[in-house]
């Protein structure tokens, strides 16, 4: 009888480590949730005060807007650099005179 009881205290012991070690992993999970949560919180608010500020500024015109529509300008310059260049005397680059 002694045995039994004894057995049946040990079994409630390790039943309730184990249960111990289930709820320090719980909190610990929960720890680590609270501040994924906060540092998510905090790059949300980061994210909707750079959205008004971009709202509330006057609209600039973007570096690609500013260039010209027609691409065919960019390649009338260019055009002119490569007729210069094409019409320049070959370079004598020989070893012998």
């Amino acid at each position: 009888m002694k045995r039994i009881l004894i057995s049946a205290a040990a079994i409630c012991v390790f039943a309730t480590v184990g249960h111990a070690s289930e709820l320090s992993d719980i909190q610990a999970q929960s720890k680590q949730l609270r501040e994924q949560n906060q540092a998510l919180t905090k790059r949300i608010a980061d994210l909707e005060r750079r959205q008004r500020k971009l709202e509330t500024e006057p609209a600039k015109q973007p570096a690609v807007a500013a260039r010209s529509v027609n691409p065919g300008d960019s390649m009338a310059a260019d055009y002119a650099n490569y007729k210069a260049e094409y019409k320049k005397a070959p370079v004598d680059d020989r070893m012998t005179a």
